[in-house]
């Protein structure tokens, strides 16, 4: 979590930002915890892949030819709460952006988005279940 102090008018905030994911944002003001829905989706910069262009040839004759192979992304709750509808089954094909179940956290329904397009190979959860934040709720694989 990131923490930030502010004063506005006056008054003094301390404000700790947590979860992003797509474009809501957890924000803890003062010891309240709200979440934010930003106008635009944050992109969340990935660490850069160093690549060298020179290769000796010895070492060029070692290296196997790149297979595409999409990881299993595990799709975790941002906030504790408990799942109220889940809209996708194992083995379905889900976008990215698509709706995969719904929880209630904070008396506010919240929608959990796929963050990638895949199969879900796994869902962790049940309908009614309390669930915890960070809990792994969907599996989707390639």
């Amino acid at each position: 979590m990131k923490k930030i102090d502010l004063t506005i008018n006056g008054n003094k905030y301390s404000v700790e930002i947590g979860n992003v994911q797509d474009n809501r944002v957890e924000v803890n003001v003062n010891g309240t915890i709200y979440e934010v829905e930003l106008s635009k989706e944050i992109e969340i910069p990935k660490t850069p892949t160093l690549v060298s262009t020179v290769v000796n040839k010895s070492v060029k004759e070692t290296i196997p030819e790149p297979v595409e192979v999409m990881a299993t992304k595990q799709i975790r709750s941002p906030l504790p709460g408990t799942v109220l509808n889940i809209l996708v089954r194992e083995g379905d094909t889900v976008q990215r952006g698509q709706n995969l179940l719904i929880i209630e956290a904070m008396k506010m329904e919240n929608e959990i988005k796929a963050d990638s397009a895949g199969i879900v190979k796994k869902i962790h959860v049940h309908k009614g279940d309390t669930i915890s934040e960070g809990q792994i709720l969907v599996e989707i694989g390639g």
